[in-house]
């Protein structure tokens, strides 16, 4: 995969990397004090995860970002069955 690293990298240069790795580092701390059940944080920091790899412009980074956004505004406390 060359050409997606070289996308990164001129991506770096233009400094859209920083910005993107201060938004998923900021993602991160809201997931990691979110009240909720280990599934859910999982799957955030999986999208997270799936974020920091795409640019932050297109329209995939702006379906996670939506994503990540909806569920941290949901309130959020998972019951377990018993």
């Amino acid at each position: 995969l060359p050409i997606k690293e070289k996308i990164k990298a001129i991506s770096n240069e233009l400094g859209d990397g920083e910005d993107l790795q201060a938004e998923i580092h900021s993602y991160k701390e809201k997931i990691s004090s979110l009240d909720c059940c280990d599934e859910v944080r999982e799957k955030l920091l999986k999208e997270c995860d799936k974020l920091s790899k795409l640019q932050s412009g297109s329209v995939d980074a702006s379906i996670a970002r939506a994503y990540i956004d909806t569920v941290l505004g949901l309130p959020c406390k998972c019951e377990k069955n018993s």
